[in-house]
């Protein structure tokens, strides 16, 4: 994936997928007038046989989290009126076109340079998504006053999420959909809700296809500033539909299944625990190593004492005193997704 130099290159490389798929015929035409027409700067864009304003939103809003290489238009202004034919978009745009091509080249060289720093030959594609989706929880920042702030434009699409490193959650859905999308990695752009402090807020995430099956990949909610405790969160990597939709909302019917649990995070790497046993001599190892941060989940049927990881918690400084090592712990779990994270310092 990348931007176009001509007509001609335009057309090889736009890539239609979930979003294209779930229109109409007719729907489907003016997506491709509304790609085309923002591509050379058009600033009215006819869209013949659409029968409504809010049937023109639906195509607009598709070409927004399909076509994440379209980032210099305002989005957040759908102006849209009613001619003989159909209806007309009348797009404004954020820069020129000599601007925003300058800002493309930028978007593509920090692609290009984000890959060649992560991705080696001989990677598959879950590899691939987790170098993604480190290396973004890692260095990029979530910007809060973008939320509030309407001429923020950046922070909603990819100069915020690959160029300044600073964006929302739909900056950097957009993002790692560009990413993927140069790995050739399939992948869709959702539109939903997520619950924060008991109200529900936009959000968008990424979906990922893996040998055939699909997954949640929610780096927004992976962010330190987010989940409040660590930069190397997999809480949200390749998850199913029944743990995301603990605090996430979105209309089923309009995206594939996510059934499969088997390239989750967790799963993958044996960080995934059903008895308490079983978590016990992962313990006995991890302390004999060493190691220093733990990033571990439970079978959600597992019964536990607390909903805090205090008994967690206690199981660890029980076998720390067993295997002789004395350490201090600071810990968080989620009871939503029964997922523990501690950090470990050794003394002595």
């Amino acid at each position: 994936m990348g931007f176009w130099k001509n007509d001609s290159e335009m057309h090889k490389s736009i890539k239609k997928g979930n979003h294209y798929a779930h229109l109409t015929p007719i729907q489907q035409s003016a997506y491709d007038a509304v790609v085309e027409g923002l591509a050379v700067f058009q600033k009215k864009i006819m869209a013949k046989g659409i029968s409504s304003k809010e049937e023109m939103e639906r195509v607009i809003s598709a070409v927004i989290w399909e076509q994440p290489q379209l980032f210099y238009f305002n989005c957040n202004v759908m102006s849209i009126v009613q001619t003989g034919a159909g209806y007309q978009f009348m797009a404004e745009y954020i820069y020129d076109k000599k601007k925003a091509m300058q800002i493309a080249q930028q978007i593509d060289e920090s692609a290009n340079f984000i890959l060649s720093q992560i991705i080696t030959d001989g990677m598959d594609d879950y590899q691939k998504c987790l170098a993604i989706h480190d290396y973004m929880t890692e260095n990029m920042r979530y910007n809060f006053s973008a939320v509030s702030v309407t001429y923020a434009y950046d922070a909603f699409n990819l100069e915020g999420a690959l160029v300044k490193r600073q964006a929302v959650c739909e900056g950097i859905a957009k993002g790692v959909s560009y990413l993927l999308g140069k790995l050739e990695v399939p992948n869709i752009i959702v539109c939903g809700t997520s619950d924060i402090n008991e109200q529900k807020i936009g959000h968008a995430w990424n979906m990922v296809e893996l040998d055939g099956e699909y997954y949640h990949m929610d780096i927004t909610w992976d962010l330190q500033e987010i989940n409040h405790f660590t930069n190397h969160s997999h809480m949200y990597f390749n998850l199913d539909d029944e743990s995301m939709l603990t605090n996430h909302e979105w209309e089923l019917e309009d995206y594939p299944s996510c059934e499969a649990m088997q390239e989750n995070y967790y799963v993958k790497e044996k960080h995934y625990f059903r008895t308490i046993r079983s978590f016990e001599l992962y313990v006995r190892k991890f302390l004999e190593a060493g190691e220093t941060y733990m990033d571990i989940r439970f079978e959600d049927t597992l019964e536990l004492p607390d909903d805090n990881g205090t008994y967690l918690a206690g199981i660890i400084r029980k076998n720390a005193a067993y295997v002789r090592k004395s350490m201090q712990i600071s810990h968080v779990f989620n009871p939503y997704n029964y997922v523990f994270q501690a950090d470990f310092s050794y003394l002595g």
